[in-house]
């Protein structure tokens, strides 16, 4: 195990000093002292570790000092610089080197979205990015993302340049009473429940988190712990703990930082890493942790080389944390829950530095929760964030911490998500390892797959918070769940981001509930909500069938509170049949008030979209350019768009077996079609063929001008297509009306297609009865509906109704043979062989 901190010893003057001029004091008599190590190749330890002294460090922030006078003035005010950049060593000479010139440094996560940049940058009044040369290659999106904002970008000279060259000294000459309460950096909140929100450290909050403060007898003080250790850093450097341990702890308790490669967090980077360098303490984020309990070999190697591991951001599942603090001391800053709190007391200076960064508070939530030791008084266990509970319609509490770990561990799933806030039944929310847009087959494949291990789950939570079948669901390619910097699940904004999945998630699974509840023979009673005598009638009814009760304890209300239990929230408040029918139709008339409002907030986004297309079509061009001597059609080219969904290949099939037809255009979003269907004919002992002679697959964008086709096929297309089939549009029933508007603008394409055909053609839109079903009506005309509460309450289907009222505009416009067949649940073969579609 490593001993030394090679040449400094740990300050032990209580004297509260700005770090600028501690780091000019050491690098002027302790020049060679490290200040941390870092490895030569920032992504392979095989290289090895390079040191970098205190020397070093003053010598580049010197450079970064003299480097923004000249590139943007010298700061007034402390303006802000966002800085974005590897997690390596160059930062903390930036942070250095800022506060010497005059600006406050701005530490973004470039995990952030848009949005929260955006709410930072405009809090911080930040104007100016900072990253590094080169950029790195996957912060360069954000990077351009922020240049499009208006920010400026400026380029850091290499690590290299600012050290190997003697850079003249930046004065800095200010006391500590003079700039105690002046910005030194502005970090964030992590954006655990909403937009991250910025956070000051003063020069005086640094140094009163710095302080040596006596510790009461009996207690030992966490600091002291690696007060001159070297300390094996996993933080990335925009969070709180990723500053303290790799600038502050190390400047004034002077530990030296380890920097780690950049990866992914895992418990090989860190014992890669102590393979190749040596340190004391480890300083972990909970995906570490929990990664490292699951090998007793890497267990048994950390145990030998380190003295002891702490670990905050996050709280780690039990069986992780009792596998490690059996080989190795394990301290966690991070079940019964309690949160932490601050009160304001007489004299904040010494112990209370939060008070630094919120001044006007007398009081401080923290949303850490904590829970006390079974048998040992005032010793405390860290159970995680308040954000994390999960609390029921049923008023029931969970934290989902356990069982996300868990399922973590399973080697299909990246990430999982518990939700269920204000729902009576929790669901999961899962982002796989193979990222993949996945039919309905494959999810109940996925989910087949994975069940052992959610029942193993089920069983270490209460039965109010178990995962069905019914709830999981997954992520998208491009959507997964978001992450903080420390690594732990931003809840609210993930949970923002699946509005509209979720909420399908159990609309589906009741509807699924009450389907399966038909299937076993039970004859659903319809009664009016407003008919008291019927609600009451039926309600004894459930009542007794659910219960098993007799008649005496459904009329006995004491009976009947304390016989219910906690699941049926509306038992519990309304403990007879006389208080639930009373709740029951209170509910209905508030439900009737709300719905009348968000019907018409659809209503209205459904008419200003169809508004806009029909602009559209308004601006194609209805000329036709006929030749002269066109002869009559005599066999057909077909135009199929979506050959690879179920319906498409059954036309497609159709068609290569119709004398009539004599070639057929395969328009597609993949370019591996041809061998799709090749597939999908062998797994169903086709024996269809698809000729090069009769059938052309091209992959094309209809969102796109000229269907992303080259030009010269584009016209071969035209002057020969006699039919075209539109059945292509993602059967997403979980998508928002937004989600579809690539569909509908190639609706607009096809439409500027067809219209310069120089001869006949006609168009078959293939549509969804979904686009109708929200009619009240039983019988349904086979024509354009012009009610906008016609299609039922789903992007599919709003998209669907939307399209049948664009092709109807351009028939009369554009004088286009269009028709549209409306197309439901479609059934296996009654007659041929074959299945239903296993998916549907």
């Amino acid at each position: 195990m490593a001993k030394s901190f090679e040449g400094a010893e740990p300050a032990t003057s209580s004297t509260k000093e700005l770090l600028p001029n501690l780091v000019d004091a050491i690098a002027a008599t302790e020049p060679e002292a490290i200040f941390a190590e870092y490895p030569v190749n920032p992504v392979s330890y095989e290289s090895g570790y390079q040191k970098f002294s205190y020397g070093s460090l003053a010598n580049a922030a010197n450079g970064i000092a003299w480097w923004l006078q000249e590139k943007l003035g010298p700061g007034e005010d402390f303006p802000a610089l966002a800085y974005i950049g590897p997690n390596d060593i160059l930062v903390n000479a930036f942070l250095l080197g800022a506060v010497k010139a005059g600006y406050k440094t701005l530490l973004t996560s470039p995990r952030n979205s848009i949005r929260a940049q955006e709410n930072l940058f405009a809090f911080a009044e930040c104007k100016t990015l900072v990253t590094t040369s080169p950029q790195p290659a996957q912060l360069q999106p954000m990077i351009a993302a922020l240049s499009s904002m208006g920010i400026r970008i400026l380029e850091l000279p290499e690590l290299s340049e600012l050290t190997e060259k003697p850079q003249r000294h930046f004065p800095f000459e200010k006391t500590f009473e003079a700039a105690q309460n002046e910005p030194f950096v502005v970090l964030h909140t992590s954006g655990t429940t909403e937009l991250p929100k910025p956070i000051v450290w003063s020069h005086d909050y640094i140094a009163t988190c710095t302080q040596r403060n006596e510790s009461p007898p009996g207690y030992v003080n966490q600091m002291e712990l690696y007060a001159g250790k070297r300390i094996f850093n996993t933080f990335p450097y925009f969070h709180a703990a990723g500053v303290f341990f790799g600038l502050v702890n190390g400047i004034c308790r002077r530990s030296i930082s380890i920097y780690p490669i950049a990866s992914l967090p895992s418990a090989s980077l860190l014992i890669d890493g102590l393979k190749h360098n040596n340190a004391d303490i480890a300083v972990l984020v909970p995906p570490y942790v929990v990664d490292l309990a699951q090998s007793k070999e890497s267990l048994d190697f950390v145990a030998a080389n380190l003295e002891r591991i702490f670990y905050l951001g996050g709280a780690i599942p039990p069986a992780a944390r009792n596998a490690i603090s059996s080989k190795i001391e394990l301290i966690g800053h991070a079940d019964d829950l309690y949160e932490a709190v601050w009160n304001r007391n007489l004299d904040p200076e010494k112990l209370q530095p939060i008070f630094k960064i919120f001044p006007k508070l007398q009081q401080w939530r923290s949303k850490d929760l904590y829970s006390p030791h079974p048998t040992q008084p005032d010793l405390w266990l860290y159970r995680g964030r308040g954000d994390d509970i999960i609390v029921f319609l049923t008023g029931e509490k969970t934290n989902p911490i356990s069982m996300e770990h868990r399922l973590n561990q399973h080697p299909e799933i990246r990430q999982a998500m518990v939700i269920g806030t204000l729902r009576f039944q929790a669901a999961l929310l899962i982002e796989l390892v193979d990222q993949k847009t996945m039919s309905a087959t494959e999810r109940a494949e996925v989910i087949e797959r994975i069940w052992p291990a959610i029942e193993d789950a089920n069983l270490t939570c209460p039965a109010h918070a178990r995962i069905a079948k019914s709830h999981i669901f997954f992520t998208e390619p491009g959507r997964p769940i978001l992450m903080s910097g420390k690594g732990t699940i931003q809840r609210s904004p993930t949970l923002r981001e699946y509005a509209s999945e979720i909420e399908k998630l159990y609309v589906d699974a009741d509807k699924m509930s009450a389907y399966s509840a038909g299937e076993n023979g039970e004859k659903e009673e319809h009664v009016y909500i407003h008919d008291i005598e019927a609600v009451h009638k039926l309600l004894r009814q459930t009542v007794l069938k659910v219960t098993k009760w007799d008649e005496v304890k459904v009329q006995d209300e004491d009976n009947f509170s304390k016989q219910a239990r906690s699941r049926h929230f509306y038992l519990i408040h309304n403990p007879s049949i006389a208080k639930l029918l009373q709740s029951i139709i209170a509910i209905s008339e508030d439900e009737s008030n709300t719905n009348t409002v968000n019907a018409s907030n659809r209503h209205q986004k459904i008419e200003e979209t169809l508004q806009k297309y029909v602009q559209l079509v308004d601006k194609i061009s209805s000329k036709y350019e006929f030749t002269a001597n066109l002869s009559a059609v005599n066999e057909h080219v077909v135009v199929l768009t979506g050959s690879t969904g179920s319906l498409g290949s059954y036309i497609l099939r159709t068609l290569v077996q119709d004398k009539f037809v004599s070639h057929i255009y395969c328009l597609d979003r993949t370019s591996s079609a041809h061998y799709r269907h090749l597939e999908k004919n062998k797994n169903k002992n086709e024996s269809t063929n698809f000729p090069n002679s009769k059938v052309t697959f091209l992959k094309t964008d209809l969102s796109k001008p000229d269907l992303d086709l080259d030009a010269e096929t584009y016209k071969r297309i035209q002057n020969s297509a006699t039919d075209i089939i539109h059945s292509a549009w993602p059967v997403n029933f979980n998508l928002s009306l937004e989600t579809f508007k690539p569909q509908l603008d190639g609706i607009i394409n096809l439409l500027s297609f067809v219209s310069t055909i120089p001869h006949h053609v006609s168009l078959l839109f293939i549509s969804s009865i979904s686009s109708i079903l929200g009619l009240e009506s039983t019988s349904i005309p086979e024509a354009i509906i012009d009610d906008v509460s016609a299609p039922l309450s789903m992007g599919y289907a709003e998209s669907k109704f939307i399209s049948e009222r664009i092709f109807d505009h351009a028939a009369r416009k554009l004088s286009v043979d269009i028709k549209i067949a409306r197309v439901g649940q479609i059934a296996g073969p009654a007659y041929t062989s074959g299945v239903w579609n296993k998916s549907e």
